[in-house]
This record gives structure tokens, C-alpha cells and sequence, in this order.
């Protein structure tokens, strides 16, 4: 009865102040997306105070308002990027999946991760290939791979965690509220 209790006021606060409020989030698909978004958006957020209070327990022993500036730097391409790919994993990933929420959000992840990795090597390549970075594109190509890996290695162990437990959030609490009992 408390988990009830719960979810039906957490389904009620999205609705009323939080993603559910937005255009079509009542389509379980977009609403996915939004919930995707969301969760990108607070991840980099998380990251970025994280980042900045490290620097300041460990007195600026390695710059973490540098690391903190460049992960909310992508807070515009993750954030839309998430949206389209929770949209799309949650109207492609069959119903029957197991653990659905939880699986799709770490889906959601991985894929944003892919494609954040692809939007910025296409930037980087094309600058380079208009010399605009005063590089040639093979360089350029090979630094979007060293930045992703590095980018992953230090944001996977916040974002995978958080992915997933927005898309469990979502299903437990938008999907499951609307089904009648």
C-alpha cells in the first residue's frame, strides 16, 4: 500500500511541476523521452558539483572546475540528444524485456554515450576538414575518440546508475499509475 501511496504521489508531482507537464508526455513513449532528458540534464549537473566539490576536499589538487565546466558544456547536446533516444528505445524495445524500465534506461545510456560521441567527432572532423582548427581531420578524428574515452571513463559510473534508475522512475511511476487497477 506505501509503494502506491508513493508512486501515485510522485506521479502526481511530475504532472503537476515536473516533466509530465510538458506537450504529449502522456504518449508513454515521449514521456520516456523527456524522463531520458531529465535524467541526462541531472546527471551533468551531479557530475559538475561533484567535479567542484572533489577540487575543494582535495584543495585544487587536479582542476575539477575545468572537468565540471566541460561535462555541463554538453548539457545542450545530451539533454535533446537523451530525448530522441529515450523516445525511440521505448517505442522500439519489445514489451516483454525484462526488468523494462531499468533496461531501457541503460540502453538509453549507452546509446546517448554513442551518440554524443558521433555528434561531436562529425563537429570536430568538419572543422578541421573547413581548416578551421588548423588540424587535419585524421587528427581530429582521433581526438573525439580519446575525449569519448576519457568523457566515459570519468562520467559512466554517475550516468549508467542514474540512467537506469530514471528508466525503472518512469515505468513504476508514469506507465504503472496509468494502469488501472
Amino acid at each position: 500500500m506505501a509503494r502506491t501511496v508513493t508512486t501515485t504521489s510522485l506521479h502526481r508531482f511530475c504532472k503537476r511541476y515536473g516533466p509530465g507537464r510538458l506537450p504529449k508526455a502522456d504518449d508513454d513513449s515521449i514521456g520516456a523521452g523527456y524522463a531520458a532528458a531529465t535524467a541526462a540534464v541531472v546527471a551533468t549537473v551531479a557530475f559538475g558539483l561533484v567535479m567542484v566539490g572533489a577540487d575543494f576536499v582535495v584543495a585544487g589538487a587536479f582542476d575539477g572546475t575545468v572537468l565540471a565546466a566541460l561535462g555541463l558544456s554538453m548539457a545542450p547536446i545530451v539533454g535533446p540528444l537523451a530525448f530522441v533516444v529515450g523516445v525511440v528505445i521505448w517505442r522500439h524495445l519489445p514489451s516483454e524485456t525484462p526488468y523494462y524500465g531499468f533496461t531501457a534506461g541503460f540502453l538509453g545510456t549507452v546509446v546517448t554515450y554513442v551518440g554524443a560521441f558521433l555528434v561531436g567527432c562529425i563537429l570536430l572532423v568538419s572543422l578541421a576538414a573547413l581548416s578551421v582548427t588548423g588540424t587535419d581531420p585524421v587528427a581530429a578524428g582521433a581526438f573525439a575518440v580519446g575525449v569519448a574515452d576519457v568523457g566515459f571513463r570519468l562520467t559512466a559510473w554517475l550516468t549508467v546508475p542514474i540512467g537506469c534508475a530514471s528508466g525503472y522512475l518512469y515505468e513504476t511511476v508514469a506507465v504503472r499509475s496509468r494502469v488501472p487497477s
